[in-house]
């Protein structure tokens, strides 16, 4: 396999843990990174804060979105 098809195949996947985030910290948290300075002021980001029920199913139908050969 030479370089261009490995960097090709590469996948890269996150890991959910379990336990609950407070909202008063998740406050914090989004409120400082909304200070980060972005590449010439663009603000590239957005923020998706998911709870509940959806929490439990939003990680397989990210991934099965996301997965390898889907545009």
């Amino acid at each position: 396999m030479d370089f261009i098809e490995t960097m090709e195949s590469r996948i890269s996947r996150r890991g959910f843990l379990p336990r609950k985030i407070e909202k008063a910290a998740l406050e914090k948290i989004l409120k400082t990174a909304n200070r980060c300075p972005s590449y010439m002021n663009t603000q590239p980001w957005e923020v998706f804060v998911v709870t509940g029920q959806r929490k439990k199913t939003w990680p397989r139908n990210f991934m099965n979105r996301f997965a390898p050969g889907r545009p």
